[in-house]
């Protein structure tokens, strides 16, 4: 084999393309694409979408076909029906750091990783141990166990502990720490100005838990860190960060892998080429998500022939690829029940001045306020308050609403009756903000707080200035369906015993 050649091998298996498989692709195309990559040398996928019958029967097969085992990771911090319908559907992390229960935290992540094990899924792109303590954050949000990094910390070991007994690999995401960001790094090369005895004590220090651990993988931000570092470099390109601080000061040796190359904020001024070579230098293994992977592999091939201290760069990283994949992280045990509506139940955390319980009879104006357009969006807690015999009267306020949607809401706020408002506001790449459009938190804190439950199906961030004077208000944290029901039990009188986990 010529050495360019072996140098090429080298730096495929390295490169993480997508297997892309989200509705409006053409799924056909993306199998081909991605066994065209494993058969080069592909060392993982990342997967976007997919169905759980086809899933469980082509990864296995296409190991198989390989002989050789690959990484199969998919984004899945809210349960593998994060990407798979009809899976796994969790609440976000911050539901778990309102339950604030450990045990519960390890529970979610062994029952998630037990069903992406089934579907052939081994790394889980998981836990964010990001601090959810920046309001401004458009980013982090409800992705966030909280604000406290104790609290962080502690659900986020559990979680790398529940996850990685079943077998899979978990993810620690953004090191060293995106919560203080006021930008996205999808778009946009965020800085964060916090002095280093701040970064230390605070964001650094639940990845710092979850290397003690024993998380298989770590992912890095696409961040500036002034006060850890002179370069200037976002911390994925920055060897102070990741060679000094992560590898020689903790000891990490661990896989270390990129977030997306296709986002902006490893790019500034950089091809994706060259960025992928930079991430390397610094002490990244694995490069995520490029657009270009073919590319990304050639340049970096030809950068390792340049020295053989760059070769052996790769060959290093290789051989931590290799280790993770022979690894025998546990016996995985009998998958845990899912704990979706227990977490549902023990997040909610209930503000501001206690209305009756909701009876069966009374009339309730149901506001469904949802900031992205979701389908479905509220039909869960709608259908649980009519089950228990409530009149309700829905209605949708979006942020561009219809005439006809407009009159539907003001003639169901006409009837005097109780004004049930369930908001939902999800963190999205690209959204470009933190909390809800301009025009729906103007109808929202329009509406009469002496008579109205706010149900919040989001983080508590994301309604920062948006609540109605005296009304009260129920967050569940998450617009899943177990979150909707959850909240419909607690307006119908059950407890809410979580803890808000920020200020």
């Amino acid at each position: 084999m010529r050495a360019v050649t072996a140098a090429l091998a080298l730096a495929r298996r390295l490169v993480v393309p997508s297997l892309d498989l989200r509705p409006g692709r053409d799924a056909d195309a993306a199998w081909a694409e991605a066994e065209r990559r494993l058969d080069a040398g592909a060392g993982g996928l990342i997967l976007f979408g997919g169905e759980r019958e086809e899933l469980a029967r082509r990864l296995p097969a296409l190991r198989r076909r390989l002989g050789r085992p690959f990484l199969v990771g998919a984004d899945l911090e809210r349960g593998v029906a994060q990407q798979v319908r009809g899976a796994l559907d969790l609440p976000p992390a911050m539901a778990l750091g309102a339950a604030d229960e450990a045990g519960l935290a390890e529970r979610a992540g062994g029952a998630l990783a037990a069903e992406a094990l089934a579907l052939g899924i081994d790394w889980v792109l998981g836990p964010v141990l990001d601090l959810a303590d920046e309001p401004r954050n458009p980013i982090v949000g409800a992705r966030a166990f909280a604000a406290d990094p104790a609290r962080v910390a502690r659900l986020g070991a559990a979680f790398v502990r529940g996850v990685q007994a079943q077998g899979a690999l978990a993810c620690a995401k953004h090191f060293p720490g995106h919560g203080g960001t006021l930008a996205d790094s999808h778009d946009a090369l965020p800085v964060v100005e916090r002095d280093a005895a701040t970064l230390h004590a605070r964001d650094l220090s639940p990845f710092r838990h979850a290397v003690e651990a024993g998380v298989a993988t770590l992912m890095t931000a696409h961040v500036v860190f002034p006060a850890l570092s002179p370069t200037g470099a976002p911390a994925t390109l920055d060897p102070v960060l990741v060679d000094g601080l992560l590898r020689a000061e903790w000891g990490y040796e661990g896989l270390v892998v990129t977030d997306a190359l296709i986002m902006a904020g490893v790019q500034q001024g950089l091809a994706e080429a060259e960025a992928a070579v930079a991430a390397v230098r610094a002490g990244c293994d694995l490069l995520l998500y490029p657009s270009d992977p073919d590319a990304v592999a050639a340049r970096l091939a030809a950068w390792a022939e340049e020295d053989p201290a760059h070769r052996a760069r790769l060959e290093r990283s290789c051989a931590r690829l290799e280790a993770a994949l022979a690894r025998d992280l546990a016996t995985p045990t009998a998958p845990p029940p899912d704990p979706a509506p227990e977490l549902a139940q023990r997040a909610l955390t209930r503000e501001g001045p206690a209305r009756p319980a909701i009876r069966p009879g009374d009339d309730v104006a149901l506001l469904l306020c949802d900031d992205d357009d979701l389908p479905g969006f509220g039909h869960a807690l709608c259908a649980a308050l009519a089950a228990a015999g409530v009149r309700v009267r829905p209605a949708a306020l979006r942020n561009d609403p219809s005439p006809a949607a407009t009159e539907r809401a003001r003639a169901a706020l006409a009837t005097g009756a109780r004004v049930v408002a369930a908001v939902g506001c999800r963190v999205r790449a690209w959204k470009g903000r933190a909390g809800l459009g301009p025009s729906l938190a103007a109808r929202l804190r329009a509406l009469p707080g002496e008579r109205t439950t706010v149900v919040g199906l989001c983080g508590p961030l994301a309604l920062q200035d948006a609540l109605p004077e005296g009304a009260e208000v129920l967050w569940a944290y998450g617009d899943e369906a177990c979150c909707q029901r959850a909240a419909a039990a607690a307006l119908l009188g059950a407890p809410a015993p979580g803890r808000r986990p920020v200020p």
